[in-house]
């Protein structure tokens, strides 16, 4: 599954690595976005590209009940009433750096940040739902498409979110076929890489740089600012 992902390149660098036209999005760099949370998301409008805020957590239009859905299963998009009408008319993309996943370890879990080699902006498959309240109000929401995991994400969990490269994107627009067999190759394993983080990402309040930080290295960084502060004290 995908629960959390960062995306820290700015509005400009993702307009202009996916071709969008037209944006209505002020973004700032964050580290640890979550579920229920409002996400920058890709659409095709009129064959050219729009960027705007949708809720991360899909609501079908026909649902009489707020039950969001963070993820959608690609093996069953077609089949699961809650996401078949989606895929043939309302897919869309999301912008991203890097994602975390959690590996089990014993009895506890530890966190993951997996993201493309050189740290290239890469994309999520999504799909989109117009949701009405009770009150009236329209809502945008959105689900992260997932499919089972490569050699290479196999070997933190069993799942992980369907992603394409600015180059390859346009697949999911174009392509009538949805299956693993249509887009396994989307992004080679060895195109992506992975380390241990914090497990103070556990909590989506921690939103900062320290969130990606391989592990070592937030402990180093954290040392020296104690030391810092101890050097304070006794000056």
């Amino acid at each position: 599954m995908c629960g959390r992902f960062a995306l820290t390149d700015c509005e400009e660098k993702i307009i202009y690595s996916f071709g969008i036209r037209n944006s209505r999005v002020i973004l700032n760099p964050r580290y640890n976005i979550s579920r229920s949370e409002k996400i920058p998301v890709i659409l095709e409008k009129d064959g050219l590209l729009n960027l705007e805020f949708m809720k991360w957590g899909l609501i079908p239009f026909w649902s009489k009940l707020k039950t969001p859905l963070i993820n959608a299963r690609i093996e069953t998009l077609k089949e699961k009433p809650s996401f078949k009408h989606a895929i043939n008319k309302r897919r869309c993309l999301v912008p991203s750096n890097g994602f975390y996943e959690w590996k089990k370890v014993k009895s506890t879990k530890q966190p993951y940040f997996i993201s493309m080699k050189n740290n290239y902006l890469f994309a999520f498959a999504s799909i989109w739902e117009e949701w009405t309240s009770n009150d009236g109000e329209k809502i945008k929401t959105c689900a992260i498409v997932t499919r089972e995991s490569n050699s290479f994400m196999s070997k933190i969990h069993n799942r992980m979110p369907l992603i394409f490269n600015q180059k390859n994107f346009g697949m999911w627009f174009n392509s009538s076929d949805i299956s693993l067999k249509g887009f396994h190759a989307s992004i080679p394993s060895n195109s992506l890489q992975a380390w241990e983080v914090t497990k103070k990402v556990n909590s989506s309040y921690f939103d900062n740089q320290n969130c990606v930080k391989k592990i070592a290295d937030y402990k180093r960084s954290s040392d020296e600012k104690k030391l810092e502060n101890q050097g304070t004290l006794f000056d």
